[in-house]
């Protein structure tokens, strides 16, 4: 059903090949498709470039994700000006910043190895600067002001890598984090906060526990804080 990456952005080949079987009649209206990691292994891609395909996908209509039970195509693509439609604005999506489930793969293997130091070496004014954004992330859930809520979370996380003192770490977390502000993310990161309430408890749980543990010094409470933090955002996509 599905060819094997050509030369091109590996999220685009992907979306390119999941329309081609819409097109094709292969996929039609309510199927489900296959697993991320099925997929993946079909076009020779990994599942951070199969992500930002699906998301995509998904926020130009063309497939609908029902929670705990797959991914399905919610778009026939019959018509050539709702084809060009999906076509220019999944252009638009893929073609501009890096792939934001690359990003957040990294920072998964970044956050979880350094938040040892953070939680060592945090200084008062590095707790200070880290409870300042979990209040913000607590005050905007309340206003369901998601825009600042995101920004108020990449702060938090920007802030427990300044807390290491290393600044090649700090700089490194900020990197990662700005990247995936540039990208695809926040529109992804936007729909699930509106569609999964859940998403919004969890969050708040999760960062009300890091920073607890930071606070006390438990480098282990810490990472096993973070470490389900990014599960539940993990799971979120599959």
């Amino acid at each position: 059903m599905f060819e094997r990456l050509a030369a091109k952005k590996k999220s685009e080949h992907v979306a390119e090949q999941i329309i081609g079987a819409i097109e094709k009649g292969t996929l039609g209206v309510g199927d489900k498709i296959p697993p991320e990691d099925e997929l993946a292994r079909a076009m020779g891609v990994s599942r951070p470039s199969v992500r930002e395909a699906l998301g995509a996908l998904r926020l130009v209509g063309v497939l609908q994700t029902k929670v705990g039970n797959g991914t399905y195509i919610s778009h026939s693509l019959q018509d050539a000006q709702g084809k060009m439609r999906v076509s220019s604005q999944l252009f638009s999506l893929l073609k501009n910043g890096e792939n934001p489930f690359e990003a957040l793969e990294a920072r998964r293997a970044l956050e979880c190895t350094i938040i040892k130091y953070a939680t060592e070496r945090r200084t008062e004014d590095d707790l200070a600067t880290i409870e300042s954004a979990l209040k913000r992330i607590v005050a905007c859930i309340d206003k369901q002001d998601f825009d600042a809520m995101m920004q108020a979370d990449m702060d938090f996380h920007i802030a427990i890598g300044w807390a290491t003192q290393n600044t090649v770490l700090g700089q490194a977390v900020k990197s990662l984090v700005d990247l995936m502000d540039q990208s695809l993310w926040p529109r992804i990161k936007k729909e699930l906060l509106q569609t999964k309430p859940q998403h919004i408890d969890e969050t708040l749980r999760a960062h009300q526990e890091i920073f607890e543990a930071i606070r006390e010094q438990d480098a282990r409470k810490a990472l096993d804080s973070l470490e389900m933090h990014f599960d539940d955002i993990e799971l979120l996509f599959q």
